[in-house]
């Protein structure tokens, strides 16, 4: 691959040493781009339009920060990851970073495997970002008109109709953010579920950053609300939203719906869960039941193999024991009513299994 062809990174940074296992780590796969400060980086972005951006934190006269922020407000460059570089790990640091506009946060010192994965990454994050732009430029030809209260009230009315009825915790997820983007909000949006939690994003893929920002502001003591950005939710749906209205009432009204929303998801969550859990024990019983006719069968066989095993025994000692011919059938019609009896015993608790596997199999319909 010549250079002119790899994907081409942005280095934004004042330190020949960080600078330079930077680019002993990334050249062999990337081109790479050198900007000693903000400014410098800036006009690189524009004109470069790399795939990614590391950036330090600690400049002077710009910082990584006020840079990344105003690579955001350019459209050319607002939809390439820019990945933090720098010694701190606070979550307070974290933040920052995300309010900028960062994708991602590498705490110093970094290992070469580190970087190359969250680079990579980053560089994919884009690709799909143009490609996701793309198709919903090609969907939309207009913009949406503000939403009546009416219109608001009936994004909740068709969301609990869709989430009422779907059986998969990524699909609730989907339509809980694409309720939220009704009203023009950017979310992003987070579900604990048994088997795995669901994060979802308008800027798909979820970004390193906002999964650490969102397992973060779980604590109910940290931070819930700066600026335009408030945090919904400590139960097991969460919602970030990234751009709230700054107008009291129009944000009292939002927020209103999200928790009305955040609610119904919760619902909708516990039912899902709810099948899983009947669906898993209607599985642990029809394998008991299968497990139990399985043994009783044995049981049986073995049972008759007794049974005969002892007829056969009895009739080689009749000789023996010089018992009449009335005798002999005495005492074998004994044994033969004993295992008769035995089998009417057994019959009755296979029809008993019947029955359970019957209202089993009902339970089974019912679920599904």
């Amino acid at each position: 691959m010549t250079n002119q062809s790899l994907p081409v990174v942005l280095i934004i940074d004042d330190s020949p040493i960080d600078i330079a296992f930077l680019v002993e780590t990334l050249s062999e796969h990337y081109a790479i781009i050198i900007a000693n400060d903000g400014n410098m980086g800036l006009e690189s972005a524009r004109q470069r339009h790399p795939d990614a951006i590391l950036m330090d934190v600690s400049m002077p006269a710009l910082d990584g920060y006020e840079t990344c922020r105003r690579l955001k407000q350019q459209e050319d460059t607002q939809n390439i990851d820019v990945i933090f570089v720098s010694a701190h790990e606070s979550l307070d640091e974290k933040i920052a970073g995300y309010d900028a506009g960062g994708s991602d946060y590498i705490v110093k010192p970094v290992t070469p495997a580190e970087l190359l994965q969250k680079v990579r990454v980053a560089v994919e994050n884009k690709k799909q970002r143009e490609s996701l732009q793309a198709h919903t430029d090609r969907a939309f030809s207009s913009t949406m008109t503000a939403l009546s209260a009416a219109d608001e009230l009936s994004v909740i009315i068709d969301f609990v109709r869709t989430s009422s009825v779907t059986r998969s915790v990524s699909e609730l997820s989907g339509y809980l953010h694409h309720a939220i983007k009704q009203y023009q909000l950017n979310s992003t949006v987070k579900i604990k579920f048994s088997k795995g939690d669901i994060l979802h994003s308008g800027t798909q893929p979820v970004s390193a950053l906002e999964k650490d920002l969102m397992d973060g502001l779980q604590n109910p003591d940290q931070l819930t609300e700066q600026d335009q950005r408030v945090f919904f939710g400590e139960g097991l749906v969460s919602v970030l939203i990234q751009n709230m209205p700054e107008d009291q009432e129009t944000k009292a009204r939002f927020s209103n719906y999200i928790q009305t929303l955040i609610r119904e998801t919760e619902l909708s969550l516990q039912q899902i869960e709810a099948e899983i859990r009947l669906n898993t024990l209607i599985s642990e019983a029809q394998t008991a039941i299968l497990e139990a006719n399985q043994e009783q069968e044995q049981l049986k066989q073995t049972s008759q193999d007794l049974f005969d095993n002892l007829l056969n025994d009895i009739h080689k000692a009749f000789d023996e024991w010089g018992m009449t011919e009335s005798q002999e059938k005495l005492l074998t019609d004994i044994v033969n009513r004993a295992m008769e009896e035995f089998l009417r015993c057994y019959e009755t608790g296979i029809h008993s299994d019947d029955k359970l596997k019957t209202v089993v199999d009902k339970l089974s319909t019912l679920a599904n």
